[in-house]
């Protein structure tokens, strides 16, 4: 059962039930984005433009791993629940079904045309706080939500916020950035369970780049 609140805790939790600022979003973008692929200790995303090195010695979750483990739908009971989000890559120190204690970074993008935000900096900011709410409701969960920010990854300028979950026994820190690219919002979402971790994988984000 914890395992899967684990799982839970880890995914983009409300993908939907959005009420924004209903803008006119005008969007040329692929039709299909891929999942990528590993090359030379790199993951390369053609469709979105991107690589980033694969940090030492983690596990790259399989395209079906992707597919299955992080449906939300097989965890909550809402038939009108819809996801416009997919997950392009998962990196953990530890096999995706090894939840405990298994720091991460997770990379997804989510269809820009679903919805009223049209910038990354009010994406973050629904994104971080739809987070901490669904917390909120967890019975002795102890949140803390840094201020917004905006940092350079690459050659492109993201939205960051940082959220601490501290839950009896599990202690989470969900540094999340975001950006606009061929009609998405990309979202990568380090995931770890103590701060080592936390700066080991951020020294990761220096190797992201779009090409």
């Amino acid at each position: 059962m914890k395992k899967v609140i684990i799982y839970i805790l880890i995914i983009a939790i409300l993908s939907t039930m959005l009420v924004g600022c209903n803008k006119n979003i005008e969007i040329v973008k692929p039709e299909h984005v891929s999942r990528g692929e590993v090359v030379d200790g790199y993951y390369v995303n053609e469709d979105m433009g991107f690589k980033i090195k694969v940090p030492e010695n983690y596990y790259t979750a399989t395209e079906e791993e992707l597919d299955t483990k992080f449906d939300i739908k097989q965890h909550v009971e809402d038939d009108e629940l819809e996801v416009f989000i997919t997950y392009l890559a998962f990196f953990s120190q530890k096999p995706v079904d090894d939840a405990q204690d298994n720091s991460h970074i997770m990379i997804s993008v989510e269809d820009a045309s679903k919805y009223g935000y049209s910038d990354k900096d009010t994406y973050i900011e629904y994104m971080s706080n739809s987070k901490a709410d669904t917390y909120r409701n967890i019975e002795g969960a102890k949140i803390t939500l840094s201020n917004q920010t905006n940092v350079w990854l690459g050659n492109r300028k993201f939205a960051n916020r940082t959220l601490t979950l501290d839950l009896h026994d599990l202690y989470m820190i969900f540094d999340m950035y975001a950006v606009v690219k061929n009609g998405y919002f990309l979202s990568i979402m380090i995931g770890a369970h103590n701060e080592a971790d936390l700066e080991y994988l951020r020294g990761y984000l220096d190797t992201f780049t779009f090409e």
